[in-house]
């Protein structure tokens, strides 16, 4: 007993030491100024400091990954923790209460562009942004590797202080500055290695790692300090930095030569914006913020990963926690002195026998070749914001309480609350500031401790994002569109009915709208099953100024000569297809000629089509006999004639008509004319019965019929069945960027017939919405030099904006084989030319066997939020190559509820594929805005149509939070049920209607 009340003894009179010359706040900051070399620090020993961020691990760890990243870890640390001179430190930072900047940061950019944009949406940002902060939570992970002088052997190390004693005598001095020559050249070297080292080992083991510069770390350091005083705004003062402007003290200038207003304030001055105040043994104050220690004075005897301890500590969510891992080289000599007093008084107690024991052990261990490191580790906690003391201290207490049984269900630790100096505490669990510590140092081996750090916290490969998904636990994990990450931007949607696909969609297209940094508004095409994406247009619609509400449209679709739409328009001022259209439209009249049992159209069809298409456009160009024109056919065309004044004859033709318009630089009119200037259906395929074409293709089909006769008869049978293209368009999308195309009366399903019609139906939509996108600079030479450069200009701009062509409901048209080739050929070729126009490609369906392989291939961003059955989820691990434990968590992700949806993420960038359990969060308002539920839908489109949006999603929200009023008229029709009264008599939805109408009344 005598020699464990001397060891005991002994350290308390260490730290008492330590505490005694350490008492001034910034005392405990060792910081001393810049580095010259790798950005580090410079402390007041001449130890060099570097601090990292670690965001995690891209990838979802299951035992084999995880094992394989400590040993990757510890065998490439092990060389600089073996031996004394580096140290490292680990510290896990979180806090729930304090992520509202976190949520804030990450909306901001999509805020910032939708002011560029002139979208007042504000109160749809601050609901997402109440609604994650309710859910998630603040976290941070940092390493701080130091290097000491004592890495280098006594002499170097003794000439270099003389050096740098002499640097210093020669420098300028000032109370409270930095001492910039405070630096020992020779150990530069030996820190970058280390540098370097701790970087690649971290990224071969799969985790995410950034260096942070010299002025982030002392933010991040401040920010930890004291959050109330420290702006996103505050940098800090560094040699090379404006140094600020400061009043000298004369006298005491003259008297002490103090240059003090003339140099660089002090690190520790600037990061502690104001003093500490010890208020108990354990509890020191800074600000109204109190903060209590708890030191590990036990390692745990079974060592568990780090998440069993974040999980233990989510039971808590209101205890904001801190946790600092001190791990320094050569475990072994912080017991040696120990060692040899157990070794002499082993007779006198059985600890000292079992000490030597374990000391046997350890030098066991160490001549295995494996590194024991000397661990301090030390917790923090505080209370926030409480100006009445006993408020906060009974608060803190219990805090500290729920803290220390955490940390002892971690592996059997023992954990105590700091005696002692509580500000000594608080200091060693901020990342990089000093090497003091009061806890007694502990061997240890590195194996072990590296599996105990916090180093498999998902990381998303983004910083921001207007997308911000979150972990279940609640980590924030930003998806950023378009980005230089990833090689093209294909997504793909897997969710079976019911699972939150819709949601998601309209999530995903809103954040691809108000990504940041735009400064106009990008392009964003839907080609839809139903009205669901209609929420998100009438969303933006309403948000945009009044004189700029036709940039975003919703359109219903419908097989009516009103919907008429040509596929053989033309760019305005053009006298043939563009190759991308001449692309299209042949493979278009190509479908419409294939057999319905067959997979694809019969050789020599698609050069038929070809062949046609250019007769037409010859047949009616202004050289030869172009369309005369008519009035009375376009009442727009004609009030502007008249009213502009321009000369119209028997022989004027709609070509001549067009180019009066364009001199007049009335483009849109000279569109419209252009309509009764271009070929239909019927003239292409009349073409295929003249000489031109049967000269040429003389050869018959399969069923012996003339091949020409084919085509024709295929191109009249589709003019039969589709009244939507047997005349000049009438359909206009206008200028809307932002545009939805509802197929559903369109595009039905089964049989043959009805899936050509879909796929027929998908193929014009895609070109009524997107050909726009597709025009390249290339093209410009090919335009007729009247309209050259307003094309330029047009593709110009468009080129330089992001765009988007979502569809959803793939499925539609992916089952047929017959329809399918030409919609995935023309997708393919888009995918794989994605980046060069800037485009981003969206497909949704509700099963992996919807997609053809080639897009699953070049997909890049994967959201599965469902699969069914554990074939299908077993098939989907497969597929995209996740770990085995994915296929459980995929069955298990279940149906969206107040937290979100939830879905398991696939990213493929630069950085490696990342792949995650993922939940998608949005606020009420856009709940209310993207469901797509029938009485949903009815309700809020009945609202609008009376309160108008921004009103109508502000009074659902607030009496339905939860973004859906399903519950409440399934329970409003039992009610009735049990009353006896039939349900058909009572509009229950427009019950509700009206009591919402009532509802701000009543609040």
């Amino acid at each position: 007993m005598f020699s464990t009340k001397f060891f005991t003894s002994l350290d308390n009179l260490l730290i008492g030491l330590d505490d005694l010359f350490g008492k001034p706040v910034d005392s405990f900051c060792l910081l001393e100024t810049l580095h010259n070399k790798d950005d580090a620090l410079v402390a007041s020993d001449g130890s060099l400091v570097t601090l990292f961020e670690l965001r995690g691990s891209l990838t979802r760890k299951g035992s084999d990954e995880f094992g394989f990243m400590v040993e990757t870890l510890n065998s490439q640390l092990s060389p600089y923790l073996k031996k004394g001179g580096h140290a490292m430190q680990v510290v896990f930072d979180y806090d729930r209460n304090a992520v509202k900047p976190d949520v804030v940061s990450c909306l901001n950019p999509s805020r910032v562009t939708a002011k560029n944009l002139g979208l007042d949406i504000n109160d749809v940002f601050g609901d997402w942004e109440d609604k994650l902060v309710s859910w998630c939570g603040h976290e941070k992970v940092f390493v701080a590797i130091w290097t000491r002088p004592f890495i280098l052997t006594p002499y170097v190390e003794k000439e270099g202080r003389k050096k740098m004693g002499k640097n210093i005598i020669n420098s300028p001095q000032g109370a409270n500055c930095q001492v910039i020559e405070r630096n020992i050249d020779e150990i530069s070297d030996a820190h970058h290695a280390y540098l370097m080292s701790i970087i690649a080992a971290f990224t071969s083991a799969g985790l995410l790692i950034d260096k942070l510069d010299p002025h982030q770390f002392l933010w991040e350091q401040r920010n930890i300090i004291d959050k109330e005083m420290t702006s996103k705004d505050w940098r800090a003062v560094l040699p090379g930095d404006k140094i600020p402007v400061r009043m000298p003290d004369i006298d005491n200038a003259q008297e002490t030569r103090d240059f003090a207003h003339l140099l660089y304030p002090s690190i520790g001055e600037q990061i502690f914006p104001r003093p500490a105040e010890d208020v108990a043994q354990n509890v020191t104050r800074i600000g109204n913020t109190w903060h209590s220690s708890i030191l590990m004075s036990l390692p745990p005897q079974e060592p568990k990963a780090f998440n069993a301890l974040f999980t233990k500590m989510l039971d808590s969510p209101d205890v904001p926690w801190r946790m600092s891992m001190l791990m320094e080289g050569d475990g072994m000599d912080s017991v040696v002195f120990r060692s040899i007093l157990a070794s002499i008084f082993h007779f006198t107690s059985l600890h000292n026998k079992r000490f030597n024991d374990a000391m046997v052990a350890l030098r066991d261990f160490e001549r295995t070749g494996s590194a024991l490191v000397k661990l301090r580790c030390v917790f923090n906690t505080c209370v926030r914001n409480e100006a009445n003391e006993d408020k906060a201290l009974e608060l803190l207490g219990r805090r500290s309480s729920e803290l220390v049984a955490g940390i002892q269900s971690w592996g059997n630790c023992e954990a105590t609350t700091m005696v002692g100096d509580p500000l000594l505490g608080f200091s060693a669990t901020i990342p990089g500031l000093s090497l003091k510590s009061p806890v007694n140092r502990a061997p240890a081996p590195l194996s072990e401790l590296v599996s105990m750090l916090p180093l498999t916290r998902p990381a998303s490969p983004w910083r921001s994002g207007s997308v911000p998904l979150r972990t279940p636990d609640g980590k924030i994990m930003p998806y950023t569109h378009n980005s230089s990450m990833q090689a093209s931007w294909i997504d793909l949607g897997v969710a079976p009915m019911g699972g939150g696909k819709s949601v998601f969609l309209n999530t995903y297209n809103f954040g691809f709208v108000f990504q940041g940094g735009l400064s106009r508004l990008p392009w964003l095409s839907i080609i839809d099953i139903g009205p669901s994406s209609s929420g998100l247009i009438n969303l933006i619609k309403s948000s945009l100024p009044r004189d700029k509400q036709y940039l975003a449209a919703y359109h219903r679709l419908r097989m009516t000569s009103e919907f008429s739409i040509n596929p053989f328009d033309l760019p305005v001022g053009c006298d043939k297809p563009l190759p991308s259209h001449m692309s299209f439209l042949v493979n278009l009249l190509s479908l419409l000629a294939t057999p319905l049992d067959a997979s694809a159209p019969q050789e020599g069809i698609s050069s038929i089509a070809r062949a046609c298409i250019e007769a037409a456009y010859d047949e009616l160009s202004r050289e030869k006999n172009p369309r005369l024109y008519v009035s009375n056919v376009d009442p727009v065309v004609d009030r502007a004639i008249s009213e502009l004044d321009i000369v119209i004859d028997s022989s004027t033709s709609w070509r001549e008509v067009v180019d009066a318009f364009i001199e007049l630089d009335q483009m849109h009119l000279a569109t419209r004319a252009q309509r009764y200037a271009v070929p239909l259906l019927v003239d292409v395929s009349t073409m295929a019965r003249k000489d031109i074409v049967t000269g040429v293709y003389q050869h018959d089909t399969d069923h012996n019929e003339k091949i020409t006769d084919y085509f024709w008869r295929s191109c009249v049978d589709a003019i039969a069945a589709y009244p939507i293209l047997k005349e000049p368009t009438r359909f206009d999308i206008g200028d809307a960027q932002i545009i939805s195309l509802d197929l559903d009366e369109v595009a039905p399903r089964g049989g043959p017939e009805a899936d050509r019609q879909t796929g027929v139906m998908y193929m014009i939509a895609r070109h009524l919405v997107a050909s726009r996108f597709f025009m390249m600079p290339a093209d410009i030479p090919l335009i007729p030099e009247n309209v050259r450069q307003y094309h330029a200009d047009r593709i110009d701009n468009i080129r330089q904006d992001p765009k988007r062509l979502c569809y959803d409901e793939v499925h539609r048209i992916s089952r047929s084989n017959a329809v399918s080739a030409q919609i995935v050929g023309d997708l393919e070729t888009s995918a794989r030319e994605s980046r060069k126009w800037n485009l981003s490609i969206g497909l949704y369906s509700q099963s992996i066997d919807d997609y053809p392989p080639i897009m699953v291939e070049l997909a890049t961003s994967i959201f599965i939020l469902g699969a069914g059955t554990p074939k299908m989820a077993g098939k989907l691990v497969d597929m995209f190559g996740l770990h085995v434990s994915m296929k459980k968590a995929i069955m298990n992700l279940g149906q969206p509820g107040r937290a979100g949806a939830n879905m398991v993420a696939v990213f493929k960038t630069s950085l490696g594929t990342s792949s995650h359990i993922l939940t998608n969060t949005i606020g009420s308002k856009l709940l209310w805005a993207f469901s797509s539920t029938t009485e949903d839908v009815t309700v809020r489109n009945r609202l609008y149509q009376r309160l108008g949006v921004s009103e109508t999603l502000a009074r659902l929200s607030k009496r339905y939070p939860d973004g859906s009023l399903k519950k409440d008229v399934e329970m409003r029709k039992i009610a009735l049920s049990d009353r006896g009264i039939d349900e058909d008599n009572v509009d229950v939805l427009a019950e509700i209607g009206e009591e919402i109408m009532r509802y701000k009344q009543e609040a």
